[in-house]
């Protein structure tokens, strides 16, 4: 006759219903390898990332330039074409952008004065008729203000430290060059027009072999060309073009 024996398994847990000391030490050494695990596939990605992202090199790519402000380069003009189509060309040189647009507002003020003028007079047209009809001059530009400058306070996060540093320039030079009804607010409030407005123009850029290697940008609704070349101290030379 075969006989079975059967043996009950002994109970991990003791009358209380606790893990006994001798079962839980042997069970250490898993629940240590299973918590390690699963570090190395949550923790050891995240700490990797950190690493990463604090390294001198990794940060140095999202840090903003300190502004420079040193006055550096020259700035002169001349013109192509006769007659109605003669263009008036803006050469501006300079370690910084500061100092393009500074050199830019010294030595233009009386055209950026008047171009200016005729922005804001532009933009009064699109004041609604009726309630034009009962605002004075002053009360028209002070609404065509507002209105850019609201929109000048939603575009502002998305500018270049480099485009905020030339329009700083600029208004330094208007300063220096005896212009006192254009400060930097007011510049904030042209730049603003063309993306509120929506206005558009035709254009062209010209470079290499046809400009012996320069690089020409121009606008079609205006009559000044700006050629600008830079070098930010430690960073690459660029070359910036724009109309006035």
């Amino acid at each position: 006759m075969c006989e079975q024996q059967f043996e009950p398994k002994r109970s991990v847990m003791d009358s209380k219903g606790n893990m006994r000391s001798k079962d839980r030490s042997a069970l250490t050494p898993v629940i240590v390898t299973i918590t390690l695990s699963l570090l190395c596939l949550t923790g050891c990605s995240i700490v990797a990332e950190k690493i990463v992202l604090n390294h001198p090199k990794v940060k140095k790519l999202f840090e903003t330039p300190l502004p420079d402000r040193t006055l550096s380069g020259k700035a002169w003009t001349n013109s192509i074409g006769d007659g109605t189509n003669r263009i008036l060309v803006l050469h501006l040189t300079g370690s910084n952008y500061f100092s393009l647009g500074y050199n830019q507002g010294r030595l233009l003020a009386r055209e950026i004065e008047a171009a200016s003028e005729d922005a804001f007079a532009g933009a009064e047209k699109q004041i609604p008729r009726k309630a034009a009809e009962k605002l004075s001059a002053g009360g028209k530009r002070r609404i065509v203000h507002h209105v850019l400058g609201e929109a000048w306070k939603k575009m502002r996060p998305f500018v270049s430290a480099e485009e905020l540093e030339e329009m700083e320039g600029l208004a330094a030079g208007l300063r220096d060059a005896g212009i006192v009804g254009i400060d930097l607010a007011t510049i904030h409030h042209l730049n603003a027009i063309p993306d509120f407005s929506q206005m558009g123009c035709s254009g062209v850029i010209a470079y290499g072999d046809a400009t012996h290697g320069d690089v020409w940008q121009m606008r079609g609704e205006k009559v000044i060309l700006a050629v600008a070349q830079a070098k930010r101290q430690g960073g690459r030379e660029f070359t910036h073009g724009h109309d006035l």
